[in-house]
Formats: structure tokens, C-alpha cells, sequence
């Protein structure tokens, strides 16, 4: 079992062979710490710096950073010397990174404790680097049980000096254990321990108190509810109850036992504390793990899956309007770290096509390095999948620029790059067939870099779409192929999908769809994406610079199936208007969903004041194919560390396929946390959702509890149906049955006729 994180203490010991960065022949170096978040490269946390050493080539340190590392973090040390003076900059002498991967392995290492001469790395940096650094990393794991509430409090009570604490001491220990908690809760509860009003409680009161305030009385109700009567234990035998009867959860006898065993003490029974620990885990996520992994079938042609897709990537704002910095690599990292994978370049000439940049034209933005976007994409562009990228290249360049593209992405990608080849069959371009190869997606034309593209491109304009759909075999004839893509403004596609659904829906079964934001979003804000995915359009591109709903639902789309950043589509959409494959779902879907509470909701957003006090409330969103659905609880007030809210709300859905729900926790009119996932992939019970902030980030601890039953209810009308089909069978037997006895009683009549004739016979 994996740590949950790896607590690290790492001697910063010395270097030898450090580049001489001053005119005297030597160094004053110093190394400076850091912990990314791999999701956002600009968050750095838990810095460290040692002291400079002065005129050093060859430097000694002997300091000591202590860290926690994450799944989703690295960790990065830098080696810079140290210029003097107002205006000076520090020269960069060399880099090592580590991530959580690298730090599991080390994890009783005594080889990695005693210490290793570690390679300088030049990092992103385009200066030669030369000399090493000698690093002793000790590596504590922590498990997901370690993290528990229980644990937490007795190892810091235990640690803790003090024989008595007053109200500020408590406050204090809290904000070190990172539990947010606001004065006036935390006076209501002090007082409960300290009835005579003696201004402070000892070290058994701490742990009744720490406790008291961490209780999620939602999840105890449900533990006592399947616990033996008088008994504050749960055997076997009621989480066996538990798994299968109460969260519906079609597992095998011997898995439910290994998760009993996973969880319960050594007397083979389950606390009250490890059943909080299972029912917040991972193994009992609203999303079902199955689906979270890759498990969807990754050799169909590509025009048959969902493309997680971002529209001018190199953006980290608005279009229009300059800003301090408004174009960056960066934004094409961050988005390839999030599993996209079709990013946008929109390339125009530079001195009359002797190189290429990257920017948004006729604009004030800044400007990107065309060959330098091309090696950040190399780099980055299979850290999250190993499933193809799309390049969407928005070629403004004359004849020159174009073959100057050219010779850099054959250069730049080389074997990484995917050229077109003759006799190309549906079945050779899938992303199975596909993995670690890059895409290009443009108009072709008689240039040099026309004869690299992959995925030719035509644009659809206002009104000219319908002609050609009216036709259809002219606009199916000129691109059929799976390869082949069109690209269509949002305002045109948003008309397209009420007034020519089943044309798009059977375009978009033999070829791709790109659709993409209107000119008029200056602001780079987003459309809904939920319409488009409805109509089977593949590469639903959204500027992922924006935080919001749009791009939150995204991202709930997109976790699922490993996080490939390809989804397979329906069968109904794959196969066309006129398949017998395609025909609405014959159900429609119910969805009773409680709201019971939630855990350390973050606070720390701009803009919202005294956060420990904040009151914290959800908003949802259902959308899908028809009516869309909102609800909002109420506000649960001063409390963020564990509020309730136990609210109830049902609605009904026409596809769980196709619709996704979004949990949005606000304080305030801010949003400050999310949880995103298609309907179908959720599970029914009393689930663990865990939440992110508005950039995407898993907020490790923080989450809300919720039940839901999610059941089939069939549509009246298909019910009707049904009826009366089994009507008509049941009739047409009965009328068979009718005719079959009629048969039997003319025959009987004849016998009877013929034996009077033989009677009256016999009597003459």
C-alpha cells in the first residue's frame, strides 16, 4: 500500500565541481527549496534556503529541510550564486527535482539516508550546468490510516509539554494541526470541560475536546446503526451487511473481507474510528474506482472518443487587453499535466516568416517562441498519458513561415511525430495504435508543412454547414475519413444542435468535430460543453485559464478512464442517427441524493474575511440531455472544520450517460471547492467526496458526505408500449387457444353426430 505522503527530512550536505559564475574564478552559492504542485507549476510551498557560502566552488551546507511530499507534488532544490548589489540577479548553477515516486523508493533506503552524490540537471534553464550535490533523504510514509482523526489527536496530545490549556493554547494546537475552527465554537466547547470556569482543561480533557469537535456525527449515526446492540464495535458480518445491502456494491465475498481486514483493529473488529477512516477513504469514493481507471477499450477509431481539448492554451488571461503577462509556456504544461490532449497554437509570421511566433494576432498580448512551445509540448506532453496530442495549429504565416514550421516539428519531434500515410484505414488511427505520437491538425495546403498534416481541417462558416448537411454527400465526401476534422464556432454549432441534431450526430460518427469559443469571450470565459458532448462532437475545446463551471465539468469528464484524456462516446453516438444502435435511453433515472455534511472546507480564497468563521453552503448542478436541475443548501453557520447540512433533494434525469453533476461549496458569494463526475460513474450509498480547489488541486483532507440512490424509472410511455405489446401477445395466444378449442369441439360434435348415426343404426 502506498503512503498517502512521505514526510521527509533531507541534509543539504555540499557540491563539488559548481560552475564559476564570477569574474574571480569562483561562486558564492546557496541553495534554495521549493515544493510544486504538478498541477500548478507556480504554487510553490514549504521554502527553505541555506546560507551563502561565500568564494566556493567546492561549498559545505550541512542543513537540514524537512518536507512533506504528496502524490501530486515535486520536490525541487536549486543551486544559484549569490550577486550583489540593487539590480543583480542570482545566476543559476544546477538543479535536482524528486517526485513522489522517487521519494517512495527511497523509503528505508539506508543508502539514501547515509547519502548519495547527486547530478546537477539544468532544469528548464538553457545554461550548461556542471557539478553535483550531495544529498541524506530519510523518508517517514504516512499512511491513509496515520491521517485519521483519532491518530492525530493522540499523537499530538502526546507530544504536546503543557499539563494545562487555556482557550488560546487550544486554539493554537489546532491551527498547528491545520483544523480551522472558529473562536465562538471553540468557547461553546471549552466550556462544556471547564464547568467551573477555571480558564483551562488538561491533557484528557484536550483529547475529549479534540474529539468532540472532530465528530462527524453523520457518519457515527450510520456506524451505530450497523453495530452489535449494546456493543460500540462492528463484526464481519455487519460490514459484510453494510457493503452489499446499504452501498449496493457488487463485490465478491473475498474482496469485501480483504477491505474488512484492511480497516478493523487486531481484535478483528471495526472502531467507530476506522469505520470514519473506511467511509472517508478512497475505497469508498463517490466515483467508482473501476471507472476511474483505464478500462474502456482504446482501439477505436479516433472520431469515437471524447478528446480533452483546450482552446489558446497559451493564454493565462483575457485576449485582447495587455496585461504583465499574458501568454506562457507554462500554460501548456499545466494543461498536459491536466490529461489535455489537443492544445492550440496560433502561429504568425516574424520577420517576414524567418521565425514563427505563437500569440493571439491583431492583439496586445505577449508572444511566444514558436520553437520553444514546440519543446515544452515534447517535453510535457506524456507525463500525464501516453495517448496521443493533438496540435491545433491557427496558421496565420505566408509560404516561408509555413516551411519554417515545418523543419522545426520534424526536427524538434522527430520519430514522436505521426505523418500521414497512404492507404490509411479507420482501424490504423486509433489512440491505441497511436500512443507517444504527436497529431497536427490544420488546413492542408501545397506547402511543405501541408504534407505533415494528419488531421486535415476545414472551418465551417455561418449558414454554408446546413448546404452542405442538406447535400450531406458533398460534405461527407470531401472528408469521411475517422482523421478528418471540421471546426465550428460555438454560436454556429449552439444553433446546430436544435435545428440539425441528427445531421451532427451522424457527421460526427465518421469523422471529428472541433468546436470552439466565440471571438466575442475577450474575457476568455467559457461555453457550456454540455450540449456539444450531447451531439457526439469530440473535441469540445475550452480555455482552461478560466476556472469555473465549464471547465470543472470538464475535468469531471475527464478523470475517468485513467485519466487518458480520452473517453469512449456512447454506442448511440458512435454509430449514427440511423443505427439500430441509436434509440434513446429506454429509462429514465431517479436520483434521491442527501447532503449530510462536510470536513475542513478550505477558507483561504481572496477577498474572503475571517475565514475560520466562515459559513459554509452547496450549490449543485445537474446538467444533461433536457431540463437542467439546481439546488442549494443552507448555510451551516461558523463552521468549517465539520459542518452539517442534511438536505435532501430528488430529480430525474434522461441520460446518466450524459449528464454531470457538479458540487459547489461556497462561503460567502466565492466559490472555494468542487467535486465533478459524469452520473454514471457514481455509486449509490453513503459516499466520501473528495474535493478540489477552484484550480483543480486535490484538497487532501476536505470533502463532503453524501447518500445517494440512483434507480431505473421507466418512462410512461415506454411502459405503455410494453403493456401493450404483452397485450397483444397475451391476446393472440388467447385467440390461438380459441381457435385450437373450437377445432377440438367440431371435431367432438362430429364424433358424437357419427355415434347417434351407428346408435339409431343398430336400434332398426
Amino acid at each position: 500500500m502506498d503512503p498517502k505522503i512521505c514526510r521527509c527530512t533531507i541534509l543539504i550536505s555540499r557540491a563539488r565541481n559548481l560552475k564559476a559564475a564570477d569574474s574571480n574564478g569562483y561562486s558564492d552559492p546557496f541553495v534554495k527549496c521549493h515544493v510544486v504542485d504538478l498541477h500548478d507549476a507556480k504554487k510553490r510551498e514549504q521554502k527553505f534556503k541555506t546560507e551563502t557560502i561565500q568564494e566556493d566552488l567546492n561549498p559545505v551546507w550541512n542543513a537540514i529541510w524537512e518536507v512533506d511530499i504528496r502524490p501530486e507534488c515535486r520536490a525541487i532544490l536549486r543551486i544559484f550564486d549569490r550577486d550583489k548589489g540593487v539590480a543583480a540577479t542570482n545566476d543559476f548553477l544546477g538543479e535536482i527535482s524528486f517526485s513522489f515516486g522517487d521519494i517512495v523508493e527511497m523509503i528505508d533506503d539506508e543508502e539514501a539516508k547515509s547519502g548519495y552524490w547527486y547530478a546537477l540537471d539544468k532544469g528548464k534553464r538553457k545554461k550548461r550546468v556542471t557539478g553535483d550535490l550531495f544529498l541524506g533523504i530519510n523518508v517517514e510514509p504516512i499512511f491513509e490510516y496515520q491521517m485519521n482523526t483519532d491518530y492525530k489527536i493522540n499523537e499530538v496530545v502526546q507530544e504536546n509539554k503543557l499539563e494545562r490549556y487555556t482557550q488560546g493554547d487550544v486554539m493554537k494546537i489546532l491551527e498547528d494541526m491545520n483544523f480551522p475552527i472558529s473562536t465562538r465554537v471553540l468557547e461553546k466547547n471549552f466550556k462544556l470541560l471547564d464547568p467551573d470556569d477555571n480558564g483551562h482543561i488538561n491533557k484528557s480533557q484536550l483529547t475529549q475536546l479534540c474529539k468532540r469537535l472532530f465528530l462527524r456525527n453523520s457518519i457515527t449515526e450510520v456506524f451505530y446503526t450497523f453495530t452489535e446492540a449494546d456493543t460500540s464495535f462492528m463484526m464481519y458480518h455487519n460490514f459484510e451487511d453494510f457493503i452489499v445491502n446499504v452501498q449496493s456494491d457488487n463485490l465478491p465475498e473475498e474482496e469485501i473481507r480483504a477491505l474488512f481486514e484492511k480497516y478493523a483493529g487486531d481484535d478483528d473488529l471495526i472502531s467507530a474510528s476506522e469505520f470514519s477512516s473506511f467511509m472517508t477513504s478512497m475505497d469508498n469514493s463517490f466515483t467508482d474506482p473501476a471507472k476511474l481507471a483505464l478500462h474502456q477499450d482504446m482501439d477505436r477509431p479516433i472520431n469515437e472518443y471524447y478528446i480533452n481539448s483546450s482552446h489558446n492554451t497559451y493564454l493565462l488571461g483575457g485576449q485582447v487587453l495587455p496585461s504583465r503577462k499574458t501568454s506562457s509556456y507554462d500554460a501548456y504544461e499545466s494543461a498536459l499535466r491536466k490529461g489535455c490532449r489537443c492544445v492550440e497554437l496560433d502561429c504568425w509570421d516574424v520577420s517576414g516568416g524567418k521565425d514563427v511566433k505563437i500569440t493571439h494576432g491583431n492583439t496586445f498580448v505577449s508572444a511566444l517562441e514558436f520553437t520553444r512551445v514546440l519543446k515544452t509540448i515534447k517535453r510535457w506532453a506524456f507525463e500525464a498519458s501516453e495517448y496521443p496530442v493533438i496540435l491545433s495549429l491557427e496558421v496565420h504565416c505566408q509560404e516561408k513561415g509555413k516551411n519554417f514550421m515545418a523543419d522545426n516539428l520534424v526536427e524538434i519531434f522527430g520519430e514522436m511525430l505521426a505523418l500521414p500515410q497512404e492507404n490509411q484505414q479507420p482501424g490504423d488511427f486509433t489512440p491505441e495504435k497511436l500512443k507517444g505520437k504527436i497529431l497536427l491538425k490544420a488546413t492542408v495546403d501545397s506547402s511543405r508543412l501541408g504534407d505533415i498534416i494528419t488531421i486535415p481541417s476545414i472551418k465551417i462558416q455561418d449558414g454554408d454547414i446546413l448546404n452542405k448537411w442538406e447535400d450531406n454527400k458533398s460534405f461527407h465526401s470531401a472528408i469521411p475519413q475517422p482523421w478528418a476534422i471540421s471546426s465550428i464556432e460555438e454560436s454556429i454549432a449552439s444553433r446546430y444542435t436544435k435545428t440539425e441534431y441528427r445531421n451532427l450526430v451522424e457527421c460526427n460518427s465518421r469523422q471529428l468535430t472541433r468546436i470552439y469559443p466565440s471571438g466575442l469571450r475577450t474575457d476568455s470565459s467559457n461555453y457550456d460543453p454540455i450540449p456539444f458532448w450531447f451531439a457526439g462532437c469530440q473535441v469540445v475545446a475550452l480555455n482552461f485559464q478560466t476556472k469555473g463551471l465549464s471547465t470543472w465539468m470538464n475535468a469531471g469528464k475527464f478523470d475517468t478512464n485513467g485519466g487518458t484524456g480520452y473517453v469512449l462516446k456512447p454506442l448511440r453516438l458512435r454509430a449514427g442517427p440511423n443505427s439500430k444502435f441509436n434509440k434513446p435511453e429506454a429509462n429514465k433515472w431517479a436520483i434521491t441524493m442527501r447532503i449530510l455534511d462536510g470536513y475542513k472546507i478550505p477558507g483561504k480564497e481572496k477577498g474572503i474575511k475571517r475565514t475560520r468563521t466562515g459559513s459554509p453552503y452547496i450549490r449543485i448542478f445537474v446538467n444533461g440531455p433536457g431540463k437542467d436541475f439546481k439546488f442549494e443548501t443552507k448555510k451551516a453557520k461558523h463552521n468549517i472544520l465539520n459542518p452539517t447540512f442534511d438536505e435532501m433533494f430528488k430529480f430525474k434525469l434522461r441520460s446518466k450517460v450524459l449528464s454531470s453533476i457538479i458540487f459547489i461549496v461556497m462561503i460567502g458569494d466565492k466559490a472555494v471547492a468542487y467535486f465533478s463526475a459524469q452520473v454514471s460513474n457514481l455509486r449509490n450509498g453513503y459516499r466520501h467526496l473528495p474535493l478540489r480547489n477552484k484550480k483543480g488541486q486535490l484538497l487532501t483532507e476536505s470533502s463532503l458526505f453524501v447518500h445517494m440512490s440512483l434507480q431505473k424509472q421507466e418512462d410512461p410511455k415506454v411502459m405503455m408500449h410494453k403493456f401493450e405489446e404483452r397485450y397483444n401477445e397475451e391476446f393472440a395466444e388467447l385467440q390461438q387457444e380459441n381457435r385450437e378449442l373450437s377445432e377440438k369441439v367440431s371435431t367432438l360434435e362430429e364424433r358424437l353426430a357419427r355415434m347417434e348415426e351407428l346408435v339409431e343404426s343398430l336400434a332398426q
